[in-house]
């Protein structure tokens, strides 16, 4: 177990509770504690054991899908990942480890492309055999070549008299904003009980400006505002 761990009140305090009583639902944070100092193995376990008596715990799911990510097993992951999100729509943890997964496994599926795979599609159009000029050739631009002769990026562009006289249309996405990973209702309270209160109330808010019906954190929010003035008046 990592040192820091033990000097950790809050943890401590959530492992002797799990301790006593195994069927708590502390289990969820104390996996937490374990992502956060890279101890995966440590979280899966606690996960595990935790999930037989709380299989219904979303929070447990959504550690065990950030801890697939880290140890890059992408298809567990996106199953816990979806088992959240069938429950909670809309939760940005999980709407995360959903990005990842699909950012992962799109580029190695573009790995996977082999060259002449690649080039034997890349013909000449039918019927024009016949011409006095053979038609021009498409340019074939390789980004970022894999030394096993695989390509990562692939563009071809169309020759002149293929090109379409309509100008593209270009597509503004807007950026969505997600909260970090961490920022969660238990990190905030475990962050108000070891007296952070700046940093509790910052995550608090981060959660209300995306979800401002969350019940918790408010409730959160005017707690920690609370003890801020409380310890500002003594």
């Amino acid at each position: 177990m990592h040192p820091d761990l033990l000097n950790n009140p809050a943890f401590v305090r959530y492992y002797d509770a799990w301790q006593q009583n195994p069927a708590s639902i502390v289990f969820a944070p104390i996996a937490e504690f374990y992502c956060q100092y890279k101890l995966y193995a440590d979280a899966r376990r606690i996960c595990e054991a935790g999930l037989k008596s709380n299989p219904q715990s979303v929070l447990a799911h959504y550690t065990m899908a950030r801890t697939y990510v880290c140890t890059r097993e992408w298809h567990a992951a996106r199953h816990e990942a979806q088992w959240v999100l069938a429950r909670v729509s809309g939760h940005t943890g999980a709407l995360e480890v959903l990005q990842k997964v699909d950012h992962a496994l799109g580029g190695a599926r573009l790995r996977a492309v082999p060259t002449q795979s690649i080039s034997s599609q890349v013909q000449a159009p039918a019927g024009r055999s016949s011409d006095p000029k053979p038609p021009a050739k498409p340019v074939v631009m390789v980004q970022d070549v894999e030394p096993a002769g695989f390509e990562t990026v692939v563009t071809v562009a169309p020759a002149p008299q293929e090109v379409p006289k309509e100008k593209p249309v270009k597509v503004q996405r807007s950026k969505v904003i997600r909260p970090a990973p961490w920022h969660t209702v238990t990190m905030a309270k475990i962050y108000a009980q070891q007296g952070h209160y700046v940093k509790a109330r910052t995550i608090y808010k981060t959660i209300l400006n995306l979800d401002p019906e969350n019940n918790e954190a408010q409730t959160g929010l005017a707690t920690v505002e609370r003890k801020m003035r409380d310890a500002a008046s003594t």
